[in-house]
């Protein structure tokens, strides 16, 4: 007697990892791009993409380039610099729900900000 197998095909480990860590490496791209539109003025692509070439209305390019280009790509590298501080942090202690607050990094953070605050 033979039993046939029902449900669906799981792909490969290695495959789904290689998929996943594609799409997270190539995702960023077209929504740093969007948040180019997004903003109290709200922009259109039209205006966007000629504005990036330096071609365009000069107060778009200027809106463009001295305001949004700047604070998406310092966001896209803040995000990307917390990522590798947390894996970081996971490959020091070998455990993959570690938390800032073993080493005292959050108290070190608030003494820094106080600081600041005060000088």
């Amino acid at each position: 007697m033979h039993t046939k197998l029902r449900g669906t095909v799981r792909a490969p480990r290695r495959v789904r990892q290689a998929v996943l860590c594609g799409l997270l490496l190539v995702l960023p791209f077209p929504l740093l791009f969007v948040s180019l539109f997004l903003g109290r003025v709200r922009l259109d692509p039209g205006d966007v993409v000629p504005a990036l070439l330096g071609r365009g209305e000069p107060l778009i390019r200027s809106l463009v380039l001295q305001v949004r280009l700047p604070r998406a790509t310092a966001a896209a590298l803040v995000g990307a610099n917390l990522a590798v501080a947390g894996a970081a942090f996971q490959g020091i202690f070998h455990n993959p729900l570690v938390e800032s607050r073993i080493l005292g990094v959050s108290a070190g953070a608030g003494l820094g900000a106080a600081l600041a605050l005060v000088l």
